[in-house]
């Protein structure tokens, strides 16, 4: 369980770094996607190991986790202060309507037309 959370947390402050330099990042790395997946993780590990009753064992890992969400937020919140507005909320896995790709509506009729214009060009 920690390695995989670990490497799921690594991986998504490797690309918030990358981001700040190149601007892409996929929604399952942003802090929003990471934290799902850590959660997914610890859910499954919890439920799947119910039976046990080592309760200092659990804390041990708990504090574990709580060691390495501290450190996480600390990477995120220093690429967040180098990110602009949309770059910030992407980070988060949220996406600016601005910087989503869109494609204008045409209407049948003025599609037919663009097309036949094309055609004929």
């Amino acid at each position: 369980m920690l390695a995989s959370m670990d490497l799921t947390l690594i991986k998504s402050r490797m690309a918030f770094r990358e981001y700040t330099k190149a601007g892409t990042l996929e929604n399952a790395q942003s802090l929003l996607g990471s934290l799902r997946k850590v959660a997914g993780i610890m859910q499954g590990w919890g439920k799947h190991y119910r039976f046990c009753n080592d309760t200092m064992y659990f804390e041990r890992l708990d504090q574990h986790v709580e060691t390495t969400l501290k450190a996480y937020f600390a990477v995120y919140l220093e690429e967040q202060e180098k990110a602009d507005g949309p770059g910030r909320w992407l980070l988060l896995g949220i996406e600016a309507l601005a910087k989503m790709e869109r494609e204008p509506f045409l209407w049948p009729k003025k599609r037919h037309e663009a097309e036949t214009a094309l055609i004929h060009s």
